[in-house]
């Protein structure tokens, strides 16, 4: 029996990843001791989904079919009467996607998929790859994008509050946060993600985080030491090469600064190639990425982003592209 890593959806990754590095926090200001119990549970399970006996195994990391990567609310808080804009990374192999971003007021929480618990709650808000949520959404709410919007909207169980009064200010400013919901389709595939955006009340308004140089080291550097990636370049490498990458991350300000950088992580993406890691924290943010040996290489392009999120609802990315240089005979026979 030979061991393989099965395909774990990626939001279940990402949560564990989360949920680690929360606990870790926690446990080293001394809070709650008995999270890291929890730590090592959570590890000891995702070690064992990882592990089996099968074949056809793709790494969370290789990028294929549909991918919601991120979405970012710029500011990611807001306070009341203010607005946010909306930006998804998206990547899709074949075809080019089709959006439908809408927001609900309430809705049913992480354990039934963040859905609406009243459709007269949820308003959509744009078709586009970017949207802007603001409170006219739901001054003149559009439902034309929901399923099941048939409800009257004044004679629903849970009406939107009429936010041109003091009293329905005053029952959305007992939110915390209200919840984004992003539509993808491309073809027949369709995928959706949801964002929390922030109500800030007080303290220190969280902005998203800044990714700084990326570098790497390898056989395309002719550096001794490493050569600086700007976004904008395009590097050509040999097939079968292994690139070491390394990046920092900024974090935005928030009510716990000091903890910012800790709780801040980092995921790397490929299309067309392979990472040693699917995430690293933004204080270690180095990670390697292998080419394909010629026989394996499915395109000679390949595709680099990697996305930074900071704990308080901060999100970042940046991207790069690579090309991947063919001997004459491979090319020939192409």
């Amino acid at each position: 029996m030979t061991p393989y890593k099965i395909y774990i959806p990626r939001r279940l990754l990402e949560t564990a990843w989360t949920a680690i590095l929360s606990s870790v926090n926690i446990a080293e200001r001394g809070l709650m001791h008995h999270k890291r119990l929890s730590v090592y549970c959570l590890m000891f399970l995702l070690t064992v989904l990882v592990t089996g006996c099968k074949d056809d195994f793709r790494a969370q990391s290789d990028l294929e079919g549909l991918e919601i990567l991120a979405i970012q609310a710029s500011p990611p808080s807001v306070t009341l009467g203010e607005s946010t804009n909306l930006t998804a990374l998206v990547f899709s192999e074949n075809e080019l996607p089709e959006y439908q971003w809408s927001v609900c007021l309430f809705d049913t929480g992480p354990f039934d998929g963040f859905s609406c618990i009243d459709p007269a709650l949820e308003c959509c808000i744009g078709d586009e790859k970017t949207a802007e949520l603001s409170p006219d959404i739901f001054v003149n709410c559009n439902q034309d994008c929901i399923e099941g919007s048939d409800t009257d909207s004044e004679t629903a169980d849970l009406p939107i509050p009429d936010l041109s009064t003091e009293e329905g200010m005053g029952m959305l400013s007992e939110l915390e946060e209200v919840r984004v919901r992003l539509r993808v389709t491309a073809g027949s595939a369709s995928i959706e993600a949801v964002k929390s955006v922030t109500l800030f009340k007080e303290g220190v308004r969280n902005t998203n985080p800044v990714f700084g140089e990326l570098t790497y080291e390898g056989p395309a550097c002719d550096s001794d030491e490493h050569c600086v990636w700007p976004e904008d370049t395009v590097i050509s490498v040999e097939a079968g090469v292994t690139l070491k990458l390394k990046t920092s991350l900024t974090p935005g300000e928030s009510a716990e600064e000091d903890d910012q950088l800790e709780g801040s992580s980092i995921a790397w993406f490929t299309a067309g190639a392979g990472m040693n890691e699917l995430f690293s924290r933004a204080d270690t943010a180095e990670n390697q990425l292998q080419i394909p040996e010629e026989e394996d290489l499915e395109d000679e392009t390949v595709i680099l982003y990697l996305v930074g999120r900071d704990g308080n609802g901060g999100t970042a990315w940046t991207q790069r592209t690579l090309q991947v240089e063919t001997t004459e005979e491979e090319k020939d026979e192409e």
